[in-house]
């Protein structure tokens, strides 16, 4: 009896034991899984803040190419040109200096010199290398960028020393240059930075200035301008300008980062605080508990990972129509453009860029409205006026990728939906085959009528969709392996709120090959109104770009 007394207890302690070997295994596998997620949590936040310094700095190299190619360089090159023609002789650095055109942006000039290939003479001379290059190989240069209308900006260097050289033709055989130091360019960049916050005013309620970011260019090693302050390590960014910035800025790195205190204002919250102990305790103290945490810490990074993915999203998709708002906002209010055409330009590039927001927000919006079975208001509606003018409102966005967008519908198609939320649906899908499709394409939009349904078609030119991730696109925040970190990769919420649209109409949706190799996205719902007009009574309108 004790025997068999010993063995029951020895079992009931080996199942104890057994019982806290699992919980402790369970525990450091829930602990080390919650490290994995909190680590990632934090690193996108610090990725975030890390995008907010590049969008800094990229915008004040943009400032700087605009400082000096349009408000320095260009009014330089003119009144010179202007002296050369009005005296036939080079400005002096002191008739600039009192031109009221050219009073505040002549100290850029290091070297200013005429070339005559009429008697192989450049004056004033320049160091040898400089004046053999500027006699020998500018006027052809010059030749082959202005018949590639190119910048008149060229960098080269001779024996070790690198020069930035501005040019402007005068006459046959007789052209002008001057030198410019990359000093200079630090001059202009200081002048951007100081002409406004590198924050918007919506942050932080006003509160943000300069003064809570640190930005350094450089070229060479050689310091060109600087900002009282050091970058972040962690949180900070590191670019190069590319070549498209031209050769005054173009191969500028800049070093930015954003002030700890200013993260609160970008990131709400700020850094995230790592609760590891707290949930270590949680997890020892019950193992129902343990189970609970662990199920809740799974959805948990779930989360972080969709609105990490999300805010990234949507976030890159806002940056590009708020930078072209502001930019051209700015240059109608300070009055820099030269022509009427140039303002209706301008004008134009704000409407459809605000045309963009308005999409995207329109999108975010239905999200936020949780299910869409509630909130649509059905009524019988004109389907083939719906889509055409669907069609026509995307047409400014079609037009910047040079889209030609041909519809074509039945006439008198009457069907009983949510007439806004249908027009929403054909938003994305252009907006979809736009994005995903090449510059000039045509789109084709067909609605159709039969058997009591009615049937939308968009079919781009674009290199389609795998078989295999035909029914993954329509997941909300999905995108193509093919497709992620290009400038294609956009929210990742527009198919998937047309599905549930059209679900909540009670049809279906799907994507399926095009007639020309491209993707054909097709969605379908009961019409619940008349009956469908026969093929021969379509009408076909063209959006053209």
């Amino acid at each position: 009896m004790q025997v068999f007394e010993f063995k029951r207890f020895n079992a009931r302690t080996l199942a104890l034991l057994g019982l806290l070997v699992t919980a402790m295994v369970l525990i450091a596998a829930l602990t080390f899984e919650a490290m994995s997620a909190e680590r990632a949590h934090q690193e996108a936040v610090r990725q975030a803040i890390r995008d907010d310094a590049a969008i800094v700095a990229d915008d004040l190299l943009r400032r700087t190419t605009y400082e000096f190619e349009t408000l320095t360089s260009g009014p330089l090159r003119q009144v010179i040109a202007a002296y050369l023609h009005d005296r036939n002789a080079l400005p002096t650095r002191a008739e600039l200096a009192i031109d009221d055109r050219v009073a505040n942006v002549h100290f850029i000039i290091d070297r200013l010199f005429l070339v005559n290939t009429n008697n192989d003479t450049v004056w004033p001379p320049l160091p040898a290398p400089l004046q053999s290059w500027a006699l020998w190989k500018l006027p052809a240069l010059v030749r082959q960028r202005t018949s590639a209308d190119e910048l008149p900006t060229v960098r080269v260097r001779l024996d070790g020393t690198e020069y930035l050289v501005v040019y402007g033709e005068f006459e046959q055989g007789r052209m002008f240059a001057f030198t410019v130091r990359d000093s200079s360019i630090g001059a202009l960049a200081a002048r951007a930075f100081a002409r406004r916050s590198a924050f918007p005013g919506i942050l932080g309620g006003g509160r943000l200035t300069n003064a809570d970011v640190f930005i350094r260019m450089s070229r060479g090693g050689q310091e060109l301008f600087r900002t009282p302050g050091a970058l972040n390590e962690i949180t900070g960014s590191v670019m190069t300008a590319p070549p498209s910035y031209g050769d005054g800025i173009g191969g500028v790195k800049v070093q930015s980062s954003i002030a700890p205190r200013a993260i609160p204002a970008l990131i709400p919250g700020g850094l995230p605080r790592s609760r590891i102990p707290l949930l270590v305790v949680m997890l020892i103290t019950s193992v129902m508990v343990l189970g609970a945490a662990f199920l809740v810490l799974r959805r948990e990074r779930q989360l972080a990972h969709m609105r990490s993915d999300f805010v990234s999203g949507v976030s890159h998709e806002l940056r590009t129509p708020l930078t072209q708002i502001r930019m051209f906002s700015e240059t109608l209010l300070l009055d820099r453009v030269r022509s009427v055409d140039e303002r209706q330009r301008s004008l134009r590039i704000i409407s459809e860029e605000a045309q963009r927001l308005t999409n995207l927000v329109d999108n975010v919006l239905f999200l936020s409205r949780g299910q869409a079975g509630g909130t649509l208001v059905f009524s019988d509606c004109d389907m083939e006026t719906l889509v055409a003018d669907a069609a026509d409102a995307f047409g400014p966005l079609a037009m910047r990728r040079d889209v030609h967008i041909i519809v074509e519908t039945p006439a008198r198609l009457r069907a009983s939906v949510d007439g806004e939320a249908w027009k929403q649906v054909l938003t994305n899908m252009l907006d979809n085959a736009v994005k995903y499709g090449p510059p000039g394409q045509t789109v084709h939009v067909r609605l159709l009528g039969y058997g009591g349904l009615v049937r939308l078609e968009v079919e781009d030119e674009g290199p389609g969709v795998p078989a295999d991730e035909r029914e993954f696109v329509w997941q909300r925040f999905h995108r193509l392996d093919r497709d992620r970190g290009t400038h294609k990769s956009g929210s990742g919420i527009g198919l998937a709120i047309v599905r549930e649209i059209i679900a909540s109409h009670g049809g279906r949706s799907w994507v399926e090959e095009g007639a020309g190799g491209g993707a054909r996205f097709v969605v379908e719902a009961p019409m619940n109104s008349g009956d469908a007009p026969a093929p021969s009574s379509a009408a076909r309108t063209e959006v053209r770009a």
